[in-house]
């Protein structure tokens, strides 16, 4: 980000970031096909439905490719007739249309390749979703080093990325389709029956990715762009990696619990889940808390040494928008459970009252604070939503308030008194002048809370499971013991 921001400038930075934005509310279209498909892949492999297992993919490879050519024109159309929506200065306004452009041309050919990724995540080949993946992230990194590096543009980074992203794509159809031998794909097996099934689950899934993009700056983005202007959008950024780290990191653990929960509810095991809950709680919350915790104490010298003493001055709106992730970290665990569970009554309300409230508030007052008043909408909203899903929670997995506060809280949110001291005793002590100096003070207050909540605020019997655990990932990664 620092780079950039010097080699593009703060105005076309934001634009870059609005093009990206306008594409992931496109994403949209994907209408939660993407998860219904890692669902019934595991299905029908399970019962080796070959047949029906072609038939899925052929049917999701044809709505891909209607809604790949749809993006592509829209997108086209938006850069010749929907500049004028954006608060953009004359002179940025080529840029603006060539990146939509750009945007469009990749968008043809990324949407059908998204299915290979998808099939290889209902087979759990997680394997090799990680291989491709790093190898994206790294190709990424290097197209961006080469386009500063021979003094490029935002254009030139965005049509890089995203061939890219292609290749990826393509890695993963690839690895797809040796693992579906048997299944026949063509579009000759596309029929409106299929279609109906894979839409009838999917919808819920939409609803819930329409709150995300609505919740998780995309809104923000936009808001910003259309009544403050580009460079504010650069400014939010500031803050937003910061909250955007914590967000994907509180996605961690939780990330295999839907299959999980749907086969224990099948089951009808609610004594798992009860445990499932309290234990992915307390996991959970042992993960997240002390990163956050930490982010929000080092916020000042963390961004000054990475972005510079101008966008330092930002470090009070990245601090607040972390905040809100030290309570919201508690239903990390029970959102993905319920969506395994079927309780989507309940996460359909939630979810639009979710995205509405911080809709509204966004659009009211960053009239009045800018980049503030949006990062206010996604806290106030936040806030004011946690005790309903929270309470919910606790009544669906027949666990008290005070069971949870014994087992969850108390041996979790004490000890974050010591990140806390640590971190503000090194920034007493001048040890956060630089940014490797940040991030070796950021590594110590992390570890010092991990090793004592490993140490006094775990039961023998949590111990012995997270040991296990390390030792499974150390056999994995050939680093000791037999496979």
């Amino acid at each position: 980000m620092p780079f950039l921001i010097r080699r593009f400038g703060l105005t076309d930075y934001g634009i870059y970031l609005l093009a990206g934005s306008l594409s992931v509310y496109l994403g949209l279209l994907d209408f939660g096909v993407g998860t219904t498909v890692m669902k019934f892949v595991a299905e029908y492999r399970a019962r080796a439905e070959d047949h029906r297992l072609g038939a899925l993919v052929s049917n999701v490879l044809f709505y891909y490719t209607c809604v790949g050519v749809f993006i592509s024109a829209f997108l086209f159309l938006f850069s010749i007739y929907g500049i004028g929506l954006f608060h953009l200065p004359p002179e940025s306004v080529p840029l603006a249309r060539n990146l939509f452009m750009a945007g469009a041309a990749i968008s043809l050919f990324a949407w059908p390749l998204m299915v290979g990724g998808a099939v290889l995540n209902g087979l759990q080949r997680y394997d090799l979703t990680a291989r491709v993946g790093s190898a994206v992230v790294i190709g990424n990194i290097a197209a961006t080093a080469i386009v500063l590096a021979i003094g490029q543009g935002p254009l030139v980074l965005l049509a890089a990325t995203g061939a890219v992203g292609i290749c990826g794509g393509v890695a993963y159809g690839f690895l797809a389709l040796r693992q579906i031998p048997g299944a026949p794909i063509s579009f000759g097996l596309v029929s409106r029956g299929e279609l109906k099934l894979i839409f009838s689950f999917s919808w819920v899934v939409f609803v819930m990715q329409v709150a995300s993009v609505i919740v998780y700056q995309q809104t923000d983005r936009m808001v910003l762009g259309i009544f403050v202007g580009a460079a504010a959008v650069g400014l939010y950024e500031a803050a937003s990696k910061i909250h955007g780290l914590v967000s994907q990191l509180s996605g961690m653990p939780v990330a295999a619990l839907l299959p999980a929960a749907s086969q224990l509810d099948a089951e009808d095991r609610a004594d798992v889940l009860r445990a499932l809950f309290v234990r992915g709680n307390k996991y959970t919350n042992a993960f997240v808390l002390p990163i956050a915790t930490g982010l929000i104490v080092l916020a000042r010298p963390l961004i000054r040494t990475w972005l510079g003493p101008v966008l330092a001055l930002q470090a009070p709106n990245a601090q607040l928008f972390v905040s809100y992730w030290v309570v919201w970290v508690n239903l990390a665990v029970p959102l993905s459970v319920f969506l395994g569970m079927g309780k989507l009554r309940f996460l359909l309300w939630f979810t639009i009252a979710q995205s509405m409230l911080n809709l509204a508030l966004s659009i009211t007052l960053v009239r009045f604070l800018g980049v503030r008043g949006v990062i206010l909408g996604t806290v106030i909203s936040n806030l004011v939503l946690f005790p309903f899903g929270f309470a919910y929670a606790l009544r669906t997995f027949d666990v008290g308030f005070t069971e949870w506060a014994r087992r969850v809280a108390a041996p979790t949110y004490p000890l974050l008194a010591l990140p806390v001291a640590l971190g503000f005793g090194a920034q007493y002590l001048g040890l956060t002048s630089s940014l490797f100096g940040v991030g070796v003070v950021g590594v110590v207050c992390v570890g010092a809370y991990w090793l004592a909540v490993f140490a006094v605020g775990f039961s023998p019997s949590e111990r012995a499971d997270v040991l296990a655990v390390s030792g499974l990932v150390r056999r994995r990664l050939g680093l000791g013991g037999e496979e």
